[in-house]
């Protein structure tokens, strides 16, 4: 643990983006870039010398698009797991990324949501945790990080103590709902069943 985060107390869990999906990501953006490649070489290549076998030039073009489009955004998430570090301590979360660390201290966070559903580029099961902070920023942590069930456990148990006042509240004046649409309940009926005995009773 580094002196710099020495005041967030003893180091609870570390996650780091794994080597394979690193890996992966790379390899797959390669060939998907190649093979966009291709097609367009296919392409040009039919126009200028005639053949054949004909080539239909719409879904040939729509072909490469995709696998382009798919190759860099497969890329781009490389390069953004690359040094990206999360740590979680007895009184709060850094995350590492290019050589800057960013401070959330538990008290901060005002919502978590388990997002299984993403506009991104992925290899694995998308399956992220989204914490929304009380200044209305977005820490989201994705299955790209090796070990995210075990941090998305001691985030959640560290953030209850502040949350749970704060969701009694707002269900009690009618500003909040326990569940709405298809929000996943285990973690937030653990909660309320805990708060009898462990954070509500004096």
């Amino acid at each position: 643990m580094s002196e710099e985060h020495e005041h967030l107390g003893k180091l609870l869990g570390e996650c780091r983006a794994g080597a394979i999906q690193r890996a992966l990501y790379l390899i797959c953006g390669i060939i998907a870039l190649a093979l966009g490649a291709g097609a367009f070489i296919l392409l040009i290549h039919a126009f200028v010398v005639p053949s054949q076998e004909p080539v239909r030039p719409i879904k040939t073009t729509i072909l490469g698009m995709v696998l382009l489009s798919a190759g860099g955004g497969m890329l781009l998430k490389f390069r953004s797991l690359l040094g990206v570090r999360v740590q979680a301590f007895a009184d709060g979360l850094v995350r590492v990324q290019r050589g800057k660390s960013e401070t959330l201290r538990w008290q901060d966070v005002e919502t978590i949501m388990r997002v299984t559903e993403t506009d991104e580029f992925t290899i694995a099961t998308p399956n992220r945790l989204v914490l929304t902070t009380r200044q209305g920023s977005n820490w989201v942590l994705s299955e790209s990080l090796s070990g995210l069930r075990e941090l998305r456990q001691i985030i959640e148990d560290r953030t209850l103590p502040h949350m749970l006042p704060r969701a009694i509240q707002s269900v009690e004046d009618g500003k909040t709902r326990l569940f709405r649409g298809k929000v996943r309940a285990p973690w937030f009926l653990r909660l309320l069943q805990s708060a009898p005995t462990r954070y509500v009773s004096g």
